[in-house]
């Protein structure tokens, strides 16, 4: 079980341990349920059936672990890390700054510097400086 799936379940449980516990200030116990001549079993049965459907089937036990991890996690994308993102205290030693943003491997080497700029005649350069080799594949949306 992935640790996502488990740590939802245990919120799960716990949310229904909290309610079932609320619960069962209006349940009279099965002591006093004999004493008093009433018959709770329906109440302990419809408490009992929701109590299993807590409990994973066999066909989610032995199902396939489901991630909820991203391609950040994963490795398949590199983490975008903008170089400024306040305006706050611009010179002209940092003005240049603005735009980049460095792709981090899981290792935090930075494997490349990536910016857009816009050329003289009014079209933009994809511009940046590679720290591994890539390999260009910009397509046209």
């Amino acid at each position: 079980m992935s640790d996502a799936r488990a740590e939802a379940l245990s919120t799960v449980l716990e949310a229904a341990g909290n309610w079932l516990s609320e619960l069962s200030q209006y349940i009279i116990p099965a002591s006093q349920a004999a004493d008093d001549g009433a018959d709770y079993s329906e109440a302990y049965a419809k408490l009992e059936a929701a109590l299993a459907l807590l409990e994973p089937t066999p066909a989610e036990s032995e199902a396939e672990p489901t991630s909820n991890l991203t391609p950040y996690d994963t490795g398949e994308r590199l983490e975008p890390r903008t170089w400024v993102t306040s305006t706050a205290g611009v010179t002209k030693d940092n003005a240049d700054d603005f735009g980049k943003v460095d792709f981090d491997a899981d290792d935090g080497r930075t494997v490349a510097t990536l910016w857009i700029e816009r050329k003289p005649d009014g079209t933009y350069a994809l511009k940046g400086y590679a720290n591994e080799p890539l390999s260009n594949e910009i397509g046209e949306s």
